[in-house]
């Protein structure tokens, strides 16, 4: 239920208590915020907000070898993991702290945006010969071993 709002470095928080726990509760980063009482949440928010200032970094995240521009936010209040936006969406998303920065690029020229398709390309080709390769000289094993076993097997009558 509905309780009202708060306003914390410029934003509004809706406040809402639990109906099932009696918690009083709101979203901060897409994450709920709980405390036993209203001054409580309102005093774990001005904690929590003091760590989230947010700055505005372009670079390029690498996801199922696409290149897709983002713009790096700053770090979870919460739980430490960054936040980012994705270029002409809304809403941050959460870079997991288990993600390394290997996934993450400077801002590309057209230029590295284009070899990087062409080594891409490379890549698939390279594994589509190689499973060609690979097909070409496969054997049934089982198959193959129970064929050499009925050849050595003796009938007895």
């Amino acid at each position: 239920m509905k309780i009202g709002t708060t306003t914390i470095n410029g934003v509004k928080f809706e406040i809402e208590v639990s109906p099932g726990t009696g918690m009083f509760r709101t979203e901060l980063d897409g994450d709920t915020v709980e405390s036993p009482t209203k001054a409580a949440l309102i005093q774990r928010l001005n904690a929590l907000m003091r760590d989230s200032v947010r700055v505005a970094i372009s670079a390029v995240l690498v996801e199922h070898n696409e290149l897709t521009t983002i713009t790096l936010t700053g770090v979870h209040a919460g739980n430490g993991n960054l936040l980012y936006t994705r270029a002409g969406k809304k809403g941050a998303q959460q870079m997991y702290r288990y993600v390394g920065n290997e996934k993450v690029l400077r801002v590309l020229t057209d230029a590295e945006r284009a070899e990087y398709k062409g080594l891409i390309t490379v890549q698939r080709d390279a594994g589509k010969a190689i499973n060609t390769w690979l097909k070409a000289r496969r054997i049934n094993a089982a198959e193959t071993v129970r064929k050499a076993l009925a050849k050595t097997a003796t009938v007895t009558p």
